[in-house]
């Protein structure tokens, strides 16, 4: 049976677990950033506009996921995974659940990403949940310059549960 993912409001311990985590190897480690001091959670706090959700599997904390910026039916998609938890389709259960909460809970209409092009892997997921490409976009990043592909999902394009 495939673990199902809880999705749970991140608490202040969870966010210093998660800045504790082991991290990221081989090319993930340019996405290292993301869980540390300054990273995602620092950026985007709990707020009315920006949702810190914890993603849990047989009662770990296996990843987190940010739905930021909500405003008019909208929000901004992020997912980091645990670097022990990657490659065993957690991100692809995740970010389905997310996006569920988000249509659901939420209420959203649209929820949107930028994924680093050479994110094959990434890209590929996210197709798989419901994101389809909507444009690509250039910025610069802890003093690199990324490409990134934008892609959106709306509750009328997911793909039924397999």
């Amino acid at each position: 049976m495939i673990p199902s993912i809880e999705i749970r409001p991140l608490s202040s311990a969870d966010r210093a677990a998660i800045k504790r985590w082991p991290p990221y190897t081989g090319d993930f480690a340019l996405l290292d950033y993301a869980l540390r001091e300054g990273g995602w959670l620092d950026q985007f706090p709990e707020s009315a506009a920006n949702r810190q959700l914890g993603l849990w599997q047989d009662g770990r904390l296996a990843g987190f996921s940010l739905l930021t910026g909500i405003s008019d039916g909208q929000a901004e998609f992020y997912i980091a995974i645990h670097p022990g938890e990657t490659g065993h389709g957690v991100g692809q259960r995740a970010s389905r659940a997310v996006l569920e909460y988000g249509f659901k809970q939420l209420g959203l209409r649209m929820i949107h990403l930028k994924v680093r092009a050479w994110h094959v892997r990434g890209i590929h997921i996210y197709g798989k949940v419901g994101f389809v490409p909507a444009g690509e976009k250039t910025e610069e990043v802890n003093g690199v310059v990324e490409r990134f592909i934008i892609m959106e999902a709306r509750p009328e394009g997911l793909p039924p549960l397999a």
